[in-house]
């Protein structure tokens, strides 16, 4: 999950530390990056383009 974090943080063009709660942990913004990301692995291959 690190890859589409990074990336996905790298092209909102805001400052990584919105994400963050502390140096490790997503805070409300950055759960919501990550649910996507899941949400993206877990979709039924029908579903992906």
């Amino acid at each position: 999950m690190t890859t589409p974090w990074a990336e996905y943080i790298r092209s909102s063009g805001v400052h990584p530390h919105t994400f963050y709660r502390d140096v490790v942990h997503a805070n409300e913004f950055g759960e919501q990056i990550l649910c996507k990301i899941l949400m993206a692995f877990w979709k039924p291959e029908s579903q992906k383009l």
